[in-house]
């Protein structure tokens, strides 16, 4: 998913051999920013950031580069990409990055205060007992998991991490 993701900026107006570039890139950035999350103990059991914040900056980067050159019936410009030989393409790419940069300062601004709060009064996170003992166990009363993948459980719940620890 990581690189259809990543693929989405230019999707419309790129060649099939440049997104198989940008896809890759696209799954190395998601792999390389997964491993630095869980480094720096962030919590994101889905990888949402790693798929949409990083990978989908990477799109909206990639895009001014890779894009073919496409005229209209008059033949006036209508995009063309850097690496395609098209000076307009730095153009898209300041304007991409601005769009991010004021995406970023937006979110900031109304995420942040939220989930200050919310992990000020609590309720971001279960308990440290409830942690250990797994939530499923805590919340549900029953494993979330059948009894045959009770080795596999184990493996990937050897070295638990304290809530203190995490940063939501």
């Amino acid at each position: 998913s990581s690189g259809i993701n990543a693929e989405y900026g230019g999707c419309s107006r790129t060649q099939p051999y440049f997104g198989i570039i940008i896809g890759t890139i696209g799954g190395i950035i998601v792999k390389c920013s997964s491993k630095a999350l869980h480094r720096y103990t962030i919590d994101d059991v889905v990888d949402a950031i790693p798929v949409h914040l990083f990978c989908g900056t990477w799109s909206a980067l990639s895009a001014p580069f890779f894009v073919d050159t496409i005229r209209d019936g008059n033949g006036r410009l209508i995009s063309c990409g850097i690496l395609t030989g098209c000076d307009e393409g730095w153009r898209q790419l300041g304007s991409n990055a601005l769009v991010l940069l004021l995406t970023y300062l937006y979110i900031l601004a109304i995420i942040g205060p939220l989930s200050f709060g919310l992990r000020y009064i609590r309720v971001l996170r279960v308990d440290v007992e409830a942690e250990r003992k797994g939530v499923d166990l805590v919340e549900f009363e029953g494993p979330a998991y059948s009894t045959k993948h009770k080795a596999s459980r184990k493996k990937r719940h050897a070295h638990p991490v304290n809530s203190e620890e995490m940063i939501v």
